[in-house]
């Protein structure tokens, strides 16, 4: 049998060591190795997809009886695309002629793909796009971020977010909105539980006496919640913090019970009026992203930046700038990937080319609905004169 396709044996397993083995002639060639290990750390087939009908098409009645079950299409509650694009070129995509038991095509490209003569079945390597959801199902990137980036002095580094607790002077929550923004912050946002569990054990080691403190918000199941007058998390719809909050919930309270107890809850707290100062004013704390250091250079636009940082700064991977897919555009013209002048070529490593100046370096993201977005990148060096005004930006600017 051909080793691109022999199957092989894996089983998954909840914890624990999990033990692989693969056919006769699998191991003659790298892919098929990659491909089966991809299924363990949690992969499917790529024409399983939900949506895969939109991009190829599956000719069941061509397909050997013994193998079917290979090509039928999952469930949207088994498989999570986190967004990226349907990947033509997936290590753990089959060939056209896959199990075929009539000698005749058991998958036809169609779609995008057959526009841009996209080939399927490849096993020499991971795709930019698997690599891309390898990365973002285990968090690789943002702990990258999470250990190279710093903040400034004065504010309390966690993960990727630096905080500034504001013990006083105590507001209420428009005030302390924009006392934030004074430092191009915003009133703290808690979004995972790790952040929670963080917070509260860093007011209660580091401010004893101080019992409560204002929030921007909290996120329950990747969701927001305001807390209303009787305790209880209502969801909301958005979180733009900077447009308020709806008028008859509260904001988020950190609060500490008593000054004798560790004890520390989140509690719903009116955002007050003037004329209920000071009742409703308490300590807040301000929230910014952590950054790289600054990197020196000539242009405070990053042109010169050839490093190889090859994610965004919300964490996504790079598109190649040689691939036409998921995004197409113009910005390597043909046969300029050897003298390129703006350090682009055959990787996905953040670049800010002539062709589409920016005010950094940014690259093309590897997710459908998101074309491109800016770098964690900062140039140690005086503004210069933008000539390229004309350049839409067609994405909110992610600082």
């Amino acid at each position: 049998m051909d080793p691109f396709i022999q199957a092989s044996n894996f089983r998954h397993v909840g914890n624990g060591e999990q033990k692989l083995s693969i056919g006769r002639g699998c191991n003659e060639v790298v892919g098929v190795a990659v491909h089966e290990l991809l299924h363990a750390l949690g992969f499917w087939h790529e024409q399983s997809r939900p949506d895969r009908d939109d991009y190829v098409e599956v000719l069941m009645e061509n397909v050997a009886s013994r193998y079917k079950k290979d090509f039928e299409k999952l469930n949207k509650t088994l498989v999570n695309s986190r967004g990226y694009p349907y990947d033509y070129l997936s290590i753990m995509h089959y060939k056209e002629f896959t199990f075929t038991n009539t000698g005749d095509e058991t998958i036809k490209v169609k779609g995008i793909g057959k526009k841009l003569r996209m080939p399927i079945g490849q096993r020499t390597a991971m795709s930019n796009i698997d690599i891309a959801q390898l990365n973002d199902m285990y968090h690789c990137n943002k702990k990258q971020d999470a250990n190279e980036t710093v903040c400034l002095p004065g504010w309390t580094k966690f993960q990727r977010s630096c905080y500034k607790f504001i013990k006083r002077p105590k507001y209420q929550f428009a005030a302390a909105v924009k006392y934030c923004r004074e430092f191009n912050s915003y009133l703290a946002q808690v979004d995972n539980k790790y952040e929670d569990k963080f917070l509260k054990k860093y007011v209660v080691k580091k401010y004893p006496n101080t019992l409560r403190w204002r929030l921007g918000g909290r996120k329950i199941n990747d969701t927001f919640y305001w807390i209303n007058e009787h305790n209880e998390p209502i969801e909301i719809n958005y979180s733009n913090w900077a447009e308020g909050h709806p008028a008859k919930y509260t904001s988020m309270v950190l609060r500490k019970h008593n000054k004798t107890t560790k004890a520390i809850s989140w509690q719903g707290a009116w955002t007050g009026s003037f004329k209920n100062v000071p009742k409703n004013a308490y300590s807040f704390i301000c929230e910014r992203p952590a950054k790289r250091k600054c990197i020196p250079g000539n242009h405070s636009d990053g042109r010169e930046y050839r490093g190889t940082l090859a994610h965004t700064f919300s964490g996504i991977t790079c598109q190649n700038w040689n691939l036409q897919y998921p995004h197409q555009h113009k910005v390597i013209p043909k046969g300029t990937l050897q003298t390129d002048p703006d350090g682009l070529g055959e990787h996905n490593y953040c670049r800010n080319p002539s062709k589409i100046r920016r005010n950094r370096p940014w690259c093309y993201t590897t997710k459908s609905k998101i074309e491109w977005e800016y770098c964690d990148i900062h140039i140690c060096s005086k503004p210069v004169k933008r000539t390229d005004n004309k350049i839409p930006e067609r994405l909110t600017n992610r600082n």
